[in-house]
């Protein structure tokens, strides 16, 4: 069960450190890396103003994704509810995080 808790906090940490290095431009519009609405793709400005307001959302579901994995990972029985927390809190802070950015940057 451990593997299945680590990669839903291994990706949050990793959405953590890249959303704010395409919100300073270090990471240009691409097709592959970032939130990739075509709203955010239609200028560099639109790039990285839409980054630039999906930070705060990114860090908190990616903290409360970290934090609940490895909380309900010491918590005796409780089967699937450490991976399933993880991922919800992952899913929830990038979703709201991409809803934030396509609307900064329309």
């Amino acid at each position: 069960m451990l593997f299945f808790t680590i990669w839903p906090m291994a990706l949050a940490a990793i959405f953590m450190v890249v959303i704010p290095l395409c919100a300073t431009g270090i990471i240009k519009s691409n097709r592959f890396v970032g939130i990739r609405w075509p709203v955010l793709r239609a200028s560099e400005e639109a790039w990285q103003r839409g980054h630039r307001a999906a930070i705060p959302a990114t860090f908190v579901g990616g903290i409360l994704s970290i934090a609940v994995g490895i909380g309900l990972s010491f918590v005796p029985n409780s089967g699937a509810l450490a991976p399933l927390g993880a991922f919800a809190f992952l899913l929830i802070g990038f979703g709201v995080a991409s809803a934030r950015a396509q609307k900064a940057a329309a």
